[in-house]
């Protein structure tokens, strides 16, 4: 292991476990992708926050919940300011936080192509396996049409996560 890998081993992110199980649950909702499903998951999000406003996983989650809104159930433009803003929270908690960085990609991605890239990388080189940073890179690559970068991206997801059907689906 390398001494980033060890540090976010040994790295507590909360020391409630309620908190905790609400992220978790929170995630569960998000990865869902539906419209009621993600609004669960922000009404999750915000209550590990209220046990843990300093927890960091959290206020990422909340950061890609905020995104979704708008990426995909159309909700104002507006809510990428929110989204940012909670990214940018993560962010200040936990600077080496891949979630974090993530979140703030999905953020900025549609806003700033430059600036999605910068923070999916980010994201990537502080978790080489982190999955979800990796498919939205391979996204992100394969609107901007580098198509090489954005298969190499998906393949890597699929490594990563074989049952993940959105990777074949952009492959294919």
């Amino acid at each position: 292991l390398t001494p980033g890998e060890k540090e976010r081993i040994d790295k507590k992110q909360t020391s409630n476990l309620t908190a905790y199980e609400y992220y978790l649950r929170g995630r569960d909702y998000y990865y869902r992708y539906r419209k009621e499903d993600n609004e669960t998951a922000i009404a999750l999000f915000r209550k590990a926050l209220s046990l843990d406003p300093d927890y960091a996983l959290a206020w990422a989650g909340l950061g890609d919940a905020y995104a979704m809104r708008v990426y995909l159930f159309n909700f104002p433009l507006s809510w990428y300011d929110s989204s940012i803003v909670a990214s940018n929270r993560a962010i200040a908690l936990d600077p080496g936080s891949a979630e974090a960085y993530k979140a703030l990609g999905t953020s900025v991605m549609d806003l700033n192509v430059m600036k999605g890239l910068e923070a999916l990388k980010k994201a990537i080189e502080l978790n080489p396996n982190y999955h979800p940073a990796i498919y939205n890179l391979g996204g992100l690559y394969l609107w901007t049409g580098e198509l090489i970068e954005s298969i190499k991206c998906f393949k890597k997801c699929l490594i990563l996560d074989p049952g993940f059907i959105d990777p074949y689906v952009n492959i294919g």
